[in-house]
């Protein structure tokens, strides 16, 4: 009985040291992946600017950023704009936004997806960004600027 006691309780020691040090390896192994990956999401900012309103009240910030190599255009959780239907996103040519805008002046990034907060919407790969200095909220429905950003370095 006393040999049996003995060997399970070698069993239990060596089975506990085993277990430890491969999660020590394992868990070593997991922070170092993590890290790395953490690492390539780093975002760089590249332009920014303050929303000014036009047709209806709109304020908040918005910036360009750079993050895997895509380049996103994202509204500060400051951003407000009354509703209205059909809005969307979109980057004009010029660093001022009239009221009523004229097609070619601009391209949509989509739909605004929330009245207030942030917001993250993707830059397709072929727009360059050279070509636009702002960045609009506008209802195409009745070609009405609520409210835009000019684009600064």
């Amino acid at each position: 009985m006393q040999r049996l006691s003995l060997s399970l309780v070698v069993t239990l020691i060596v089975g506990v040291a085993a277990s430890t040090s491969i999660n020590a390896l394992t868990s070593e192994k997991y922070q170092s992946s993590s890290q790395t990956a953490n690492t390539s999401l780093i975002a760089t900012k590249t332009s920014a600017g303050q929303f000014v309103s036009v047709e209806h009240p709109t304020q908040g910030q918005v910036k360009v950023i750079e993050e895997d190599g895509a380049q996103y255009l994202e509204i500060s959780e400051d951003f407000q704009s009354d509703r209205g239907p059909a809005l969307e996103v979109i980057l004009h040519k010029s660093n001022t936004v009239g009221l009523q805008i004229q097609e070619g002046d601009y391209i949509s990034l989509g739909e605004l997806k929330a009245f207030n907060g942030t917001q993250r919407y993707l830059i397709p790969e072929d727009v360059d960004l050279g070509q636009y200095q702002s960045v609009a909220i506008w209802c195409e429905e009745f070609n009405a600027t609520f409210g835009y950003a000019p684009l600064a370095q």
